[in-house]
């Protein structure tokens, strides 16, 4: 009987108390509430540098192109997802695409490369120019 009574006295308690576990669950649900608007704020700064960089590298690509070729080239943004020289600049367009400037009045053109803006920053609106065109020299 004294030893069963020694073994008692010696054992710990293992695990977590049901009052820990809900102070802990309060404390983690205040600090998930103070940095929900910032992370919000952090995605919607992520799409927009997205955004800007799929268009700066369109616009890079195009100004190499002029000065690769040698000739005009047009960067402009469209809403036509198909790469052809069918396409047409629209102003909200959430696909880009290169194409040469004829040297002659109705000679063809031909589209370099086309790309998507982002596909999933659909609240980000563009505004400026529908297209930019570069000279031979890679100049605007």
């Amino acid at each position: 009987m004294l030893t069963s009574q020694k073994r008692c006295r010696g054992q710990q308690q293992h695990g977590v108390t049901l009052i820990e576990l809900m102070v802990t669950l309060v404390l983690l649900s205040i600090l998930l509430g103070l940095a929900a608007p910032n992370f919000r704020t952090w995605i919607r700064n992520t799409q927009v540098r997205t955004i800007s960089d799929a268009l700066q590298n369109g616009m890079r690509l195009a100004q190499t192109e002029a000065v690769r070729r040698s000739r005009q080239v047009v960067f402009f943004l469209t809403n036509n997802p198909v790469c052809s020289a069918s396409q047409t600049a629209d102003a909200n367009g959430k696909y880009w695409s290169i194409r040469t400037v004829p040297l002659v009045a109705g000679a063809a053109t031909e589209t370099v490369q086309c790309g998507v803006i982002a596909d999933q920053a659909g609240g980000v609106a563009i505004t400026g120019p529908t297209a930019v065109c570069f000279n031979s020299m890679g100049r605007q």
